[in-house]
């Protein structure tokens, strides 16, 4: 799967450099089919597994050579790939509230990688951050 995503990104034709204004998944050209995937093979495992511990997510991201960010109560950018880099976001559940997470994209992702594609990239480093 790995070997495809890479496939796929080497020939695209992309040229936009990251430019720092993230977006959610549903904002990605063609991502609206795709979100229920999104959500399911992506982020749910990614708020399960640190939604109770966000600062893990924070260790996890360093470890995999990320970034810390500024979104939520702990985020985490991972270059992925060269210029599609993925934000994992966790806010800390409370007696009132669960948990929440989303996984957010550099607005020019849909330019190197079709809405499919993204889904098995954050899928991947969701895998990842957990293992």
């Amino acid at each position: 799967m790995e070997q495809v995503l890479w496939l796929h990104y080497l020939i695209t034709e992309g040229t936009a450099s990251p430019i720092g204004r993230l977006a959610a998944y549903r904002e990605l050209s063609g991502a609206g089919f795709y979100e229920p995937v999104f959500n399911a093979r992506a982020v749910r495992p990614l708020v399960k597994r640190f939604g109770k511990n966000p600062p893990e997510l924070a260790q996890a991201g360093i470890v995999l050579g990320g970034n810390l960010s500024q979104a939520g109560d702990v985020s985490v950018t991972l270059p992925l790939l060269p210029r599609v880099p993925v934000t994992y976001v966790i806010w800390a559940g409370d007696d009132e509230m669960p948990p929440e997470g989303t996984i957010l994209f550099d607005s020019t992702a849909s330019g190197w990688l079709a809405a499919e594609d993204l889904v098995v990239l954050a899928s991947l480093g969701t895998y990842r951050l957990i293992s």
